[in-house]
């Protein structure tokens, strides 16, 4: 669920600036966009010079929204999460998704991508494990092509954990559906939801984030709220406490913009300060070593705009346009030439 920005949650990370779309790290399934599928320890630029608005990533595959409002889509389609009506294979360059028109927002699971249309709709795709698409049908009919999930007010954005869903309605309000083992649907018990229902107690909502299996929203008054597993201090809480329903993260104000890792997130303030919190193996983290904190921690980084979290490493933008990693980066997912994981953060 990021803007301009989007790291897949095991093996890259991909940026637009002025619309070009540049990615980097393994290529095993052609997410790196290039039709060329070579390991990249450097940014390259996607195959495609149109412009794009917005970027998502998953599992060994990538999407791109264009100004004109059209989905495109890039890597491996083993879960039909390429929207082509197709199951299995791969696309090393960027496809445009047959009835993808009309979209002003999307946002990615690791195995399942989500559209929000110009009239509000919300549509899915890919797999459906644990409901998390929202909507009936059968498995090859899920996987390959994009429907529309019924019982949703006007949608403005949406994202997806590994079995989960959520989507912020046009009225602050916050929907969740699918798998709820650890209470990531935040509906006050563990009961999976087929449909969405509305989560309780959030109103006044202008931005949502999905871990894979803990959910954050920010309200217009700039607290954040979480709940779902802990395993990590992902929640920030303070301890390791699994939350059923959302609470506010303490420590917290003014948070202009929040992103979700596996395990940990990154929160960027109104004034441009960044903090971190959760897991944090390989330096994800970007405080200068592996250890996790279950509660909200002032990074060195100033004047960020923009972050993304993926399984294990991080991807950053300063408001001068520069991009910042941290984190594992065993298969050049830094983007800084090397393959050697940074426990600060390094300008790609």
């Amino acid at each position: 669920c990021v803007i301009f920005l989007a790291a897949m949650s095991l093996c890259w990370a991909a940026w637009a600036q002025a619309g070009t779309a540049y990615a980097w790290g393994k290529d095993d399934y052609g997410q790196i966009g290039t039709g060329v599928p070579v390991q990249r320890t450097l940014p390259v630029q996607v195959a495609d010079t149109d412009p794009y608005v917005h970027l998502a990533a998953g599992i060994y595959w990538g999407m791109g929204l264009k100004a004109d409002g059209t989905v495109w889509a890039w890597g491996s389609n083993g879960h039909g999460v390429l929207g082509n009506g197709a199951f299995g294979g791969a696309s090393g360059t960027p496809q445009a998704g047959p009835g993808l028109t009309g979209v002003v927002s999307i946002g990615a699971g690791p195995l399942h991508a989500l559209a929000v249309k110009t009239d509000g709709s919300l549509l899915t795709w890919g797999n459906r494990d644990g409901n998390k698409l929202g909507r009936t049908c059968s498995p090859f009919t899920c996987y390959a092509n994009p429907g529309v999930v019924g019982g949703l007010p006007p949608v403005i954005q949406a994202c997806g954990g590994y079995n989960h869903s959520l989507a912020l309605a046009a009225d602050g309000t916050v929907w969740a559906w699918g798998g709820n083992e650890y209470g990531e649907l935040g509906t006050g018990n563990t009961d999976p939801y087929p449909s969405p229902v509305q989560v309780p107690g959030l109103t006044s909502v202008v931005s949502i984030a999905a871990g894979w299996y803990h959910s954050l929203a920010v309200r217009s008054d700039g607290t954040l709220w979480a709940w779902g597993g802990n395993f990590a201090g992902q929640l920030g809480d303070g301890t390791t406490t699994t939350r059923l329903s959302p609470f506010q993260v303490p420590g917290l104000a003014d948070v202009a913009f929040v992103a979700a890792g596996t395990g940990h997130n990154l929160a960027v303030l109104e004034n441009g300060t960044l903090y971190a919190w959760g897991s944090g193996n390989y330096g994800k983290l970007g405080l200068g070593d592996t250890s996790g904190q279950t509660s909200p921690t002032l990074s060195p980084l100033a004047g960020v705009v923009s972050a993304a979290a993926g399984e294990e490493h991080s991807v950053v933008v300063k408001a001068d346009g520069s991009v910042w990693v941290f984190g594992k980066n065993d298969v050049g997912q830094l983007g800084d030439g090397t393959t050697l994981e940074s426990h600060f953060p390094v300008q790609t």
